[in-house]
């Protein structure tokens, strides 16, 4: 993009007789992570690893420890996608809408953040801060897709449930989705006023409020009404001009 490239693919193809665990054991054992192109925060988005079937990326190469998260549509309730009778391709959905133009500055703007993450030695108490690049699984960016898409058809008429199983990343879900219907608008006026974000349980919470935060906004939109907090306190910040309340 301008000149800069945001992402790095490693493409293999099955018929050849190789497949993406070939292009994942690659960038573990021949690719040098410290390079410009490869380094974390300052190289690309995400190394991609994929062949004919199935999509995997990464956004922290660190050799033999990379961690590859599947970027597949999914199939039959499983892993993996579905056959493409048209292609024979089943992951022509990569150049067809995740590589389009219109997606990647979505990715961009909207998706894409550094997390920041608190880890409290056991031992000498000390909380030491870890940075990491977040990227959205395909489920997660079809998700999100699919409820603003309605939204700006249907405005506020409609209800939705998003299924998620246990770690498939529910929190940067409703993260995405609130800070995207904060904004989301006709030609004159926001479809919402606020978003309110409701959990019960304490530990979600915590990672919403990290979450949430951790996101680009501009001063003043997002509100946590943490323990101090109580009902008035609720009541005064919807009648502001708070875009994003979590409780």
């Amino acid at each position: 993009m301008n000149g800069i490239a945001i992402f790095a693919v490693e493409l293999k193809c099955n018929t050849s007789g190789q497949n993406y665990e070939d292009a994942i054991k690659q960038y573990k054992n021949e690719r040098d992570c410290t390079t410009r192109l490869l380094k974390e925060k300052v190289g690309v988005f995400a190394a991609i690893a994929m062949d004919l079937n199935e999509v995997y990326f990464c956004t922290k190469l660190v050799g033999n420890d990379s961690f590859f998260n599947p970027f597949n549509i999914g199939y039959e309730f499983g892993k993996g996608n579905p056959h493409n009778d048209q292609s024979g391709i089943s992951v022509s959905y990569m150049w067809k809408d995740i590589w389009t133009k219109d997606k990647i500055l979505s990715l961009i703007e909207r998706f894409i953040y550094i997390k920041t993450k608190e880890r409290k030695n056991s031992d000498t108490g000390k909380v030491r801060r870890t940075k990491e690049l977040i990227f959205p699984h395909f489920h997660q960016l079809r998700a999100v897709g699919k409820v603003m898409n309605d939204v700006i058809l249907n405005r506020s008429s409609c209800n939705y449930l998003i299924e998620h199983s246990a770690g498939s990343g529910k929190t940067e879900t409703i993260s995405w989705l609130a800070h995207i219907l904060s904004m989301v608008h006709d030609v004159r006026n926001n479809v919402f006023d606020t978003v309110l974000v409701i959990t019960d349980r304490i530990v979600v919470d915590r990672q919403l409020q990290e979450a949430i935060m951790g996101m680009e906004h501009k001063s003043g939109q997002v509100k946590v009404m943490d323990d101090k907090c109580d009902s008035n306190d609720l009541a005064i910040a919807l009648r502001g001009n708070t875009k994003i309340l979590l409780c």
